[in-house]
C-alpha cells in the first residue's frame, strides 16, 4: 500500500487564517499568504526552515501566471515551488466577505483559499495534489461547513477530519 497524502499531512493547526478586510488585488493576496506561510512554518518546523515570505509570494504569482488557480464556487488553490522544501505544505485562508479578484475561472468572488507549496522537482505530484484538493473542495456541503465555521480551530477540524479521501500522491 502506498503512503499517500491526506489534508492533515499538508497543513498544521496554526496554518488557518480568517481575514476580514477587503483585498486590493491578487498580488496582495499572495503577499498575505506568503507572509502567513513563512511565519507559520518557520515557527512550527523542527528543522528550522528559513522560508522567505517574498519567495513564497513570488512562487504563487509565477505559477498563477502560467496556470489557473481557481476552481469556481469561490475557491482558489494557488500553488508554488520552493527550493527549501522536501515535502508539500499548505495554508488555508477564509475571507469573511467574498473578494472579487482576477484569475477566477467563473469570475465569481472568492472566499476560500487553500495554498500549497512543494519541492521544485515535484511538478507531477503538484498537479495530482491540485486535482485531489479540487475534488475535496467540489463538495458543496464541505464548502458550506468551511464558510459557516467561526474560528480557525473549527476550520482545521473540518479540513482534517478522517472522512475526507486520501490523495493518490505518494509522500516522499
Amino acid at each position: 500500500m502506498v503512503n499517500t497524502y491526506r489534508v492533515q499531512d499538508l497543513i498544521v493547526p496554526e496554518a488557518v487564517l480568517i481575514k476580514r478586510r477587503i483585498l486590493i488585488d491578487i498580488k496582495e493576496l499572495f503577499h498575505i499568504i506568503g507572509e502567513f506561510s513563512a511565519d507559520v512554518y518557520n515557527r512550527a518546523n523542527d528543522e528550522k526552515l528559513s522560508l522567505s515570505s517574498a519567495e513564497l509570494s513570488k512562487s504563487l504569482h509565477d505559477r498563477a501566471n502560467l496556470y489557473p488557480i481557481g476552481t469556481g464556487s469561490g475557491i482558489l488553490l494557488p500553488h508554488g515551488h520552493v527550493h527549501q522544501l522536501d515535502r508539500f505544505i499548505g495554508v488555508f485562508v477564509k475571507w469573511t466577505t467574498k473578494q472579487q479578484l482576477e484569475k477566477t475561472p467563473d469570475g465569481a468572488p472568492i472566499d476560500l483559499i487553500f495554498a500549497m507549496f512543494g519541492p521544485c522537482d515535484e511538478h507531477r505530484s503538484d498537479l495530482r495534489l491540485l486535482v485531489y484538493m479540487a475534488q475535496i473542495f467540489s463538495n458543496h456541503d464541505f464548502r458550506s461547513e468551511l464558510r459557516n465555521a467561526k474560528n480557525p480551530q473549527q476550520i482545521y477540524q473540518i479540513l482534517t477530519r478522517s472522512t475526507l479521501p486520501s490523495s493518490t500522491v505518494p509522500k516522499p
